[in-house]
């Protein structure tokens, strides 16, 4: 593990002096790759955090079915009660303390800010399609004034006529992204699905695609997702990609 990487995950734990707190501070403000290791690991600290968090919820659901289920002296039941609200307690007052550290929301949302603006997707999309058509500029341009809006639903509508139109499989991505960015991972997968696996943006596709995983905290589809990224040698975040598998299997390693 590199200085970095420990400092990183004191920061995260709460466990750095008020000199490392203030080096962390300088290090995220003037390196790049210092504040986005910090966000990554962030990210995959708070997927690992609340798997655990759900396992330990359906250990307590078991827990109390098989109380309920058992017949037991009033003195005990009422004794495995307080046992039971002694450990919601915990768990509950814990869940706030650590809530800044672990809750995955905030790194999730600073990742799609980064890597999922429409409006720049926009800017470098379709350029060359427009003025084929009126009617394909028309239903174009009211795609792209949904996508900004998050109008996921009516856009995706729009982008089955336009596919059969212009033949591009940024379409698909485009709407993917949307639904990325209104949190709704599943629709994104279903769309981005679509596009052809010999498409030349399938590098795109395979990057969003890990994104959705993540925000689905199915952990170990992300992880095999970025393996095959850098497995079929795609450029598009080939940073970002060794960045967020660096963090997503350090914090699994900690686990």
């Amino acid at each position: 593990m590199d200085i970095h990487s420990e400092l990183i995950e004191k920061y995260l734990q709460g466990k750095c002096s008020s000199a490392e707190q203030e080096d962390v501070a300088r290090m995220k403000a003037e390196d790049v790759d210092f504040a986005q290791e910090l966000k990554l690991t962030s990210l995959a600290f708070g997927a690992i955090a609340i798997g655990e968090r759900e396992r330990q919820r359906k250990r307590l659901m078991e827990l109390s079915k098989k109380l309920q289920q058992q017949p037991v002296p009033l003195y005990v039941k009422y004794r495995n009660y307080l046992k039971v609200a002694a450990v919601v307690l915990v768990l509950v007052v814990a869940g706030i303390a650590l809530w800044p550290i672990i809750n995955p929301s905030p790194s999730v949302d600073m990742l799609l800010a980064q890597h999922l603006d429409i409006k720049k997707l926009e800017s470098n999309a379709f350029r060359a399609d427009r003025g084929k058509d009126q009617v394909t500029d028309s239903l174009l341009s009211l795609f792209i004034t949904q996508l900004n809006a998050k109008e996921c639903s009516e856009a995706e509508q729009n982008m089955e006529a336009l596919t059969k139109l212009l033949k591009d499989d940024n379409l698909y991505i485009h709407t993917g992204v949307c639904y990325l960015k209104k949190n709704q991972a599943a629709k994104a997968l279903e769309v981005l699905q679509k596009v052809d696996l010999q498409s030349m943006e399938m590098d795109k596709v395979s990057w969003y695609t890990a994104l959705a995983y993540l925000m689905i905290q199915d952990k170990e589809a992300a992880i095999q997702q970025l393996f095959d990224h850098q497995k079929n040698g795609y450029v598009f975040k080939k940073g970002e990609v060794e960045k967020l598998l660096k963090a997503l299997k350090h914090a699994l390693n900690k686990q």
